[in-house]
């Protein structure tokens, strides 16, 4: 909504109308500043509102097919499609990039930092510092550019992660059983080979 339609908004303003654009500028930054120390909770609301835009609505995809005449509803059908990708992919990525997070803190407590993957920190650093600037300032899909590839790499780590969990899981269970005597080594034999294909 434009400011000019705000009840008692400060565009409406002498001061305001009469200011050039630094000066407007300055007056719009008190009244931001003003407006978050008397309502903290609501600017915390705002932000992981504005973080669900930036990360979960593909809304993005309408600034390329502007002018396009597709009809109403081809862009509808390609927002739906967009939005399923986007957080097909981007919820798993930042799944894992939250988990990386707690690893980084945990090796630097444990002062074993050596094990650490320096890209994956850059990521993580990457990650966080958007965050911040999204969580303050703007909140839309058009605005997570920046991370596309960030998204990409860490969805596929995730997806890394969860693959080889699942198979340690299946080692130690092959493990216990052949230690309990229930498994024959022709069955852990086809259960490796299955698994290495």
């Amino acid at each position: 909504m434009p400011a000019d339609n705000v009840e008692n908004s400060l565009v409406k303003t002498e001061k305001y109308k009469k200011a050039n654009a630094t000066e407007k500028n300055i007056i719009l930054a008190d009244a931001a500043k003003q407006w978050i120390k008397s309502h903290p909770v609501e600017f915390i609301q705002l932000g992981f509102k504005r973080l669900f835009n930036t990360y979960l609505v593909g809304d993005d995809v309408l600034y390329g097919i502007n002018g396009s005449h597709l009809s109403y509803n081809a862009r509808f059908m390609l927002c739906i499609i967009t939005n399923v990708i986007r957080d097909v992919v981007f919820i798993p990525a930042v799944i894992y990039i939250i988990i990386y997070s707690k690893l980084i803190l945990k090796s630097i407590i444990a002062n074993k930092t050596d094990i650490l993957n320096k890209f994956n920190i850059y990521i993580v650093v990457l990650f966080f510092m958007f965050t911040t600037i999204y969580f303050v300032t703007e909140g839309q899909g058009r605005y997570a550019f920046p991370e596309i590839f960030i998204m990409i790499y860490s969805f596929f780590e995730y997806v890394k992660l969860i693959i080889l969990k699942h198979r340690k899981y299946v080692y130690k269970s092959v493990d216990i059983d052949l230690k309990r005597g229930i498994l024959s080594s022709t069955k852990v034999a086809s259960i490796y080979n299955t698994l290495i294909k």
